[in-house]
């Protein structure tokens, strides 16, 4: 049996989601970009759009791509993997580190213009071109302990730093405080009442 691949790039910003599309075998472009909302209809409109683009010229695969910057694709990709629509096609969702684009972009074109169609087109090329890694998204649960853990050792870090800073402090008005330890814990309460 022929097997066509529909090729897709979407480029995930705040407020919107521009897609691009390209046929696996000739790199033409099969429709004209288009732009959705980065919600929950945009979602149904993209994925409704790009099932009727592969029922109309016949594809029976879509390969979609995107960066995973920040948080702004989550739900996109979410709401693709699990929505009916596209899933007939045999739909490979991929999430691509922005240095793998962002080398593909540099030898496709030199100093061309950067703007959120031209990203899409890339993202597309370079699901076209292959060589795809393995995206590995956890669930929601896992998801979101990762994002609590992250934001603790943030936490974490911002308190450290803030101690370094007060002992520098403690420093300029008593330069021993630290050396000769009068207490065991510098930012006790005794040491705190004592310092200021």
């Amino acid at each position: 049996m022929h097997s066509s691949t529909l090729c897709v790039g979407a480029d995930v910003h705040l407020k919107e989601i521009t897609l691009r599309t390209v046929d696996k075998l000739t790199s033409v472009e099969v429709i004209a970009p288009f732009n959705v909302t980065n919600n929950l209809p945009g979602a149904q409109a993209a994925a409704s759009r790009l099932a009727a683009v592969a029922a109309h010229w016949g594809y029976t695969d879509i390969q979609l791509g995107f960066e995973a910057t920040g948080m702004l694709w989550l739900p996109f990709h979410r709401f693709l993997v699990t929505c009916p629509l596209p899933q007939p096609f045999d739909l490979q969702v991929v999430c691509f580190n922005p240095e793998l684009v962002a080398d593909l972009k540099d030898a496709l074109v030199l100093r061309g213009p950067k703007d959120d169609a031209r990203d899409a087109f890339d993202i597309a090329v370079r699901v076209q071109v292959g060589h795809r890694p393995i995206s590995y998204v956890p669930d929601d649960v896992w998801q979101g302990l990762r994002r609590l853990t992250h934001y603790r050792f943030k936490l974490a870090g911002n308190l450290s730093q803030g101690k370094m800073r007060v002992q520098s402090c403690v420093f300029l008005k008593c330069s021993d405080w630290n050396r000769v330890k009068p207490f065991s814990d510098v930012f006790g309460a005794t040491s705190a009442a004592l310092l200021t």
